[in-house]
């Protein structure tokens, strides 16, 4: 059952009990076997648009998982909350133009070795406290295969892994009517309200700051 490994031979033998449809048996065992070649390469990782990092982590690390990958091409680019409109359009338009850079400061760029065995997936973990210089902040990450002749005549063919990464220990939970909203936030280590953290609807103007409780109230803009 279940998937089967590249590079490997498989022995398979079918009961001589097992019954067709009218009862009619095989009658002996039969068996077969046979090799598979190598498995297909294979990149994924984070799916979703943003990615909270770990908050107990010591280390801020992106982690991917690869099948026949010996190197991995690490960006990052460093970016604003302001920014977030401008990289959900990147996304939306990232499969019609695979040449457009990620909005933000680029300030990532490595080839990073895989540590991994011939058809085994193998995860990777790329550190990225030299992005953010040792403190929290948003980072648009960009992780795929170096570039080769394959990948510029054939670009469809090539994974690519991405997200909006945050390093926060803030984590945020809203709910709202059509006249305000009501923000909650807690320190994501262990849960505890946090005051005094400020609040900004964007794009707009509106503020506020949550008090002793970890709550705030925000008015909304009216809609003409």
């Amino acid at each position: 059952y279940g998937a089967t490994a590249g590079r490997t031979k498989y022995t398979v033998t079918v009961s001589g009990a097992v019954q067709d449809i009218f009862g009619q048996t095989l009658g002996e065992d039969a068996t077969l076997t046979f090799q598979t070649g190598n498995a297909d390469s294979y990149l994924t990782g984070p799916r979703g648009p943003l990615t909270t990092l770990d908050p107990s982590s010591r280390t801020p690390v992106f982690t991917v998982y690869t099948m026949n990958y010996d190197r991995l091409r690490v960006r990052a680019y460093a970016v604003t909350p302001e920014q977030w409109t401008e990289y959900l359009q990147y996304l939306d338009n990232f499969w019609r133009d695979r040449g457009q850079e990620p909005p933000g400061e680029r300030v990532l760029e490595q080839t990073i070795d895989v540590q991994g065995q011939p058809d085994v997936l193998t995860e990777t973990a790329i550190d990225l406290s030299a992005a953010l210089g040792g403190k929290p902040g948003h980072l648009i990450v960009v992780v795929d295969k170096p570039a080769s002749l394959l990948s510029l005549l054939i670009p469809q063919n090539d994974y690519v892994v991405q997200s909006w990464v945050q390093v926060t220990n803030i984590g945020l939970d809203a709910i709202s009517d059509n006249e305000q909203m009501a923000a909650w936030a807690t320190r994501l280590s262990d849960g505890a309200a946090l005051a005094g953290v400020q609040l900004q609807l964007l794009p707009g103007s509106t503020q506020g700051t949550t008090g002793a409780d970890g709550l705030a109230r925000l008015k909304l803009p009216q809609s003409a």
